[in-house]
């Protein structure tokens, strides 16, 4: 016996001293994989080089980890940039350099000791520490944000009945939350996460891999958000933090019911048999209703408010799943009778001419169906049906004839299916890319042609649009030119406007802009005369703006702020803005979660304070509970707020003297209670401090209809999409009368302006007025006059993009200026009628003093950084209130739409066709279940069931890991995303010129693929892109590359159990690096450096075989 051990524990050292000897070897030589993306056309023959194409070139090391990545000369200047990994000696990443400029342009290797020795040494890395076991888990990450300063994490276990690491036991029965004392100690794992600045947060998790609670360690509270599941560990229930620091300790358990805690704070969710989630109740609001045909997919869903109605919103689905038609009926069956009637049943519609939509009504689904939204894919047949018969179709040039998997043409409504709003038809090149559309808008009466040209690179060349109106026709030319590394470095634009009788042209050269080594844009000539750069810090932190008439620098941990704090994790801690003749520098303070408090003015170099103070303080949900802004002529808002739940219950003002009038437009009314009311969807209906009586909301939750005191009324108009395209404003000369249900107008006579928006133009009371354009605005007609004109106007533009300035375009003559408080509102303005583009570039409606900053998906306040309705991704953050805006950090965040993804309906619709899969493998492992129950089977067809379900349950644990991967994409604060269609099988991510992260795929499984992949780069400290846009791979290390591929193909693999190699009959269990390397495409491999890393370790474990099998 003891003769066996030793010779075991022999092989043993052998092997281990082998396996050393091999990475060491491994280590000695390098390989590298050059990547050609061609700029321009390439004859055959032609070969590939830098001036012809963008290189990259990828070192390795012989164990196949990545090294370094070398752009070829992609600088400005031609230099290459270059990044690098270094790793410590059990093969972990030790230090990360990010890309640096260097003075070669060969695309040869950098070493180390070049990094060391750069200008940028001190900053631009980070390095990693390590707990001392075998699971190599990070413990501290140095420099992330501020060099010298850690960012650590600690693995637990909950322990205690007090503290931070117990866990209170919530269970759910019914509707019924009950406490039962804490978790047992060690039940649960806990990842603690502490940052820069000593701020903590806590995840525990339970042994099935499920979050139970966050928590986040404040100053104020302890923010507790708890998640409780059911039998099958599907989620049934979130308590926000609002529940655990209101629960009285007497209450041993609370059961939902109108008013009470859990009514305006708590989540609660209800699943079919087949586990589709078919009602979830919102804080504050009633319960949402869907149901689902038998092909798991959402055909019917319910709001609170349609539910008075008997109206339920519909879509429909061809062969594909693709929705092809969207609409609301009226059915008077119940929620439960609609969920058995349809749970067997394919709701499934197909094109045949007929009708007024062209497609088939095999199932009504209800009585009175209204059309909102109908998709026309893969042909132009529906072209020819008298609906399309007003939009005169112009293909262009160039255009493919074959469209298959293409979005065709599309049917918007206009208000929730009262009539035509717009009709659109689309072409696409042989590359399947968008080079021309017509869109007929019925309110505008106008059509638009747009036409696209593209680089190699994908990128617009030129973008040509005719717009065509029963007020003249108007054409704009937008031309791009690109410099080496595929930067947009100039662009014009023409203008030209006719009626029949005058014609007249302008060129506007709309900015040129220069970037430094670091590939970063730092200046934008606007005019000739009018330049703005941007100034970056020796970290690479935004140092600010810089501009004759305006410029703004942002301080972070350099400037100690006027109330002693400092700020280590990225928080600004001060802005000094020079505006016109006046300046003056911001000092800022947080407190939890990083929300902002205060705002103290004070001279530009800081020394003297100029008695400007704004200051805001939070309840434990985030909702803004005192609001208090000081002027050096005294107190303008002293304001406290109070709330049901999250929603406005009174405000009172508790300044001792009325507003001085140089600030009166500051002034923010208070009412007691009574003065405000929400409708069953949470939307704020009532408002007396802004001024609202009644304001009534579609089925986007978007008002479209607001009355005021005195008669004067609000009228807007949307398309199904939710775009706003007409504004009407209308003063009574009598008050309206507002019954209880709805907002009736009276027939007095009135005054009424009109603005009608189709796209970038618009017009007012029936006249074409304006081209808007991402820099400012080009006006078509002096609305004065009536004179038809093309003058220009250009804005200068804060870094959060809010408008400071509005120039004259030919004389540079500033005609407005507005200057912002920290939460948005503006303090000191000239001009302030020239145009509404206000804080962060939204539109501000500001008639009859409603006062709100339009963010597309919904409305925010000017005076109070908060929105009138709930966030439609309010479920992606249980932790803090859905109004919030920004999470109170309206300094560092942006909310350009009021949501994450640009299209969250996208996002939601990939969501249910996860759902759908996951339902339909549900139904696999009972049927599979019940074969076994019945008995009678061999040994190998038991063992054939048992793998069947064992795969479902690992797809379904995969496709879970999905849903909660795109939940988190939304949540992301710093992105916003985009899922877009291209075909071929193709599948990327890329960063627009627009900053937006597109995720562009050709089917439902390759958008997960991609997911998972901007979840692995989120989960490694954030995003980066290669200098043409696309997505880095987040792996440190070839193992670590392999094992984020192989990891993504596995998702796509559980949705539809696609994947373009073989996996030799193994199925899920198949795809490792070795499938994954021998991906092939047109004969060539597509992941070659995975493939190398294959054959390296079959080579190696064949020598580890030879070993034993020599030592036997």
């Amino acid at each position: 016996m003891r003769r066996s051990i030793n010779h075991s524990l022999f092989l043993r050292c052998i092997l281990s001293c082998i396996f050393i000897s091999f990475l060491s070897d491994l280590c000695g030589q390098s390989n590298y994989v050059r990547t050609y993306v061609p700029k321009e056309p390439v004859s055959p023959g032609i070969s590939l080089n830098e001036s012809n194409a963008l290189v990259s070139t990828a070192y390795y090391d012989s164990g196949g980890r990545l090294v370094q990545t070398v752009h070829h000369g992609i600088t400005p200047s031609g230099k290459d940039m270059a990044d690098l990994i270094v790793y410590d000696h059990v093969g972990r990443c030790q230090r990360e350099w990010q890309l640096l400029p260097f003075d070669s342009s060969d695309g040869s290797y950098k070493q180390a000791s070049a990094f060391d020795s750069s200008p940028y040494k001190d900053h631009y890395h980070v390095d990693y520490e390590y707990e001392p076991s075998v699971w190599n888990r990070v413990t501290a990450e140095i420099g992330r944000n501020t060099p010298g300063r850690s960012v650590t994490t600690e693995y637990l276990l909950n322990a205690g009945s007090t503290g931070f690491l117990c866990v209170t036991h919530y269970t759910l029965s019914g509707f019924m939350v009950t406490r039962n004392g804490n978790y047992p100690d060690g039940s649960l794992t806990c990842v603690k996460r502490t940052n820069e600045d000593g701020e903590s947060d806590y995840v525990f998790t339970n042994a099935h891999e499920k979050v139970v609670l966050e928590r986040h360690v404040g100053l104020d509270y302890t923010y507790d958000t708890y998640f409780l599941y059911d039998r099958f560990d599907q989620l049934v229930c979130v308590l926000p933090p609002a529940v655990s620091e209101n629960w009285e300790s007497s209450a041993g358990s609370y059961v939902l019911a109108s008013g009470n805690l859990l009514d305006h704070y708590a989540y609660f969710y209800e699943y079919d048999y087949f586990n589709n989630c078919i009602s979830s109740k919102l804080p504050g609001a009633g319960w949402y209703y869907k149901v689902y045909d038998g092909d798991h997919r959402m055909i019917l869903s319910q709001s609170p408010n349609q539910r008075f109605r008997s109206e339920w919103s519909f879509c429909k689905y061809d062969l594909l799943d693709r929705i092809i038609l969207e609409g609301t009926v009226r059915n008077s069956n119940s929620h439960h009778e609609l969920v058995r009637s349809y749970m067997d049943t394919l709701v499934c519609e197909s094109y045949d001419g007929t009708g007024t939509f062209g497609y088939t009504n095999r199932f009504p689904l209800g009585e009175s169906p209204r059309i909102t939204k109908v998709s026309y894919y893969d042909t132009e047949s529906f072209l020819s049906l008298p609906l399309f018969h007003s939009l005169n179709v112009v293909r262009p040039q160039g255009a493919y004839s074959s469209c298959q998997s293409l979005l065709t043409g599309c049917y918007l409504s206009l208000n929730d299916g009262e009539g035509t709003g717009e009709l659109q038809s689309f072409s696409y090149d042989k590359r399947k890319r968008l080079i021309g559309s017509s869109i007929y808008n019925a309110v505008s009466r106008a059509t638009t042609y747009t036409f696209t040209e593209y680089n190699e690179l994908d990128a617009p060349a030129l973008i040509n649009r005719r717009f065509v109106s029963p007020d003249g026709t108007c054409l704009s030319d937008m031309s791009y030119h690109y410099d080496n590394g595929g930067r947009e470095t100039a662009s014009a634009l023409t203008v030209s406007l006719s009626d029949g009788r005058t014609n007249q042209s302008r060129t506007f050269p709309s900015r040129e802009l220069t970037y430094d080594e670091f590939c970063r844009p730092v200046s934008e000539q606007i005019t000739s005369g009018e330049r703005i750069s941007t100034v970056y810090r020796p970290d690479g932190k935004l140092g600010g703006l810089e501009n004759a008439r305006f410029s703004q620098t942002l301080h972070y941990s350099d400037v100690p702020s006027c109330f002693w704090n400092e700020y280590f994790n990225g928080r600004i801690s001060a802005v000094s803005v020079r505006q016109l003749d006046n300046s003056y520098r911001m000092f800022l303070s947080y407190g939890d979660r990083q929300s902002l408090c205060d705002m103290a003015m004070y001279t530009y170099d800081g020394t003297g304070y100029l008695r400007f103070k704004e200051s805001m303080g939070y309840d434990i949900m985030g909702n803004i509970r005192t609001l208090t802004r000081q002027t050096p002529l005294g107190d303008v808002n002293v304001l406290s707020f109070e709330y049901t739940g999250n929603h406005f219950k009174s405000s009172y003002d508790h300044s001792s003297s009325r507003w001085p009038d140089a600030y009166s437009f500051l002034y923010h009314s208070w009412e007691p209670e009574g003065a405000f009311g929400y409708d069953d969807n949470g939307n704020e209906t009532r408002n007396l401090a802004q001024n609202v009586e009644y304001a009534h909301y579609n089925n986007h939750n978007l008002p479209d209809s607001v009355c005021f005191p005195g008669g004067n009324t609000l009228l807007l108009d949307y398309l199904s999409d939710g775009r706003r395209v007409r504004t009407n404003t209308k003063t009574y000369r009598t008050a309206l009368i507002v019954p209880l249900d709805d907002l009736q107008l009276l027939s007095d006579p009135s005054s009424e302006t009109e603005e009608v928006r189709d796209g970038d133009f618009l017009f007012r009371d029936g006249r074409l007025s304006r081209l808007e354009t991402p820099g400012g605005y080009v006006s078509l007609r002096n609305d004065t006059t009536g004179e038809k004109r093309i003058r220009g106007y250009y804005y200068i533009k804060d870094y959060l993009g809010s408008v400071r300035l509005t120039c004259d375009y030919e004389t540079g003559e500033v005609l407005q200026s507005m200057e912002y408080l920290p939460s948005g509102a503006i303090f000191r303005r000239t001009g302030y009628d020239i145009q509404n583009r206000r804080f962060c570039g939204k539109e501000e409606l500001s008639m009859h003093g409603f006062n709100m900053y339009d963010s597309g998906a919904r409305l925010q306040y000017t005076l109070v950084p908060r929105f009138s309705t709930m966030d439609p991704l309010l479920e992606k953050y249980y932790d803090i209130s859905p109004y919030v805006y920004c999470a109170n950090n309206p300094v560092r965040f942006i909310d350009p739409t009021g949501m994450i993804w640009e299209d969250p309906q996208e996002a939601e619709r990939l969501k249910k066709n996860i759902d759908n899969r996951i339902t339909s493998l549900n139904k696999d492992i009972v049927r599979n279940q019940d074969k076994l129950d019945k008995g009678g089977l061999s040994e190998k067809q038991i063992g054939k069931l048992e793998s069947r379900i064992s795969e479902a349950n690992n797809r379904i644990s995969n496709l879970n890991t999905s849903k909660a991967d795109i939940d988190l994409l939304g949540a992301d604060q710093s992105n916003v995303y985009a899922l877009s269609s291209i075909s071929g099988g193709k599948h990327k991510v890329r960063q627009g010129s627009d900053g937006k992260v597109y995720i562009e795929t050709s089917s439902d499984a390759l958008s997960i693929h991609e997911v998972t992949h901007v979840r692995q780069s989120l989960d490694a400290g954030g995003l980066r892109f290669s200098t043409n846009g696309e997505l880095l791979n987040a792996g440190v290390g070839i193992r670590s590359v392999s094992n984020m591929e192989i990891e993504a193909y596995k998702m796509q693999y559980s949705y539809d159990r696609s994947f373009p190699g073989s996996l030799r009959g193994r199925g899920l269990q198949g795809i490792d690096v070795h499938s994954v390397g021998g991906i092939t495409n047109d004969g060539k491999h597509v992941y070659p450096v995975i493939y190398q890393y294959s054959i390296d370790l079959n080579k190696f474990f064949k020598q580890q075989k030879k070993l034993i099998g020599g030592g036997k």
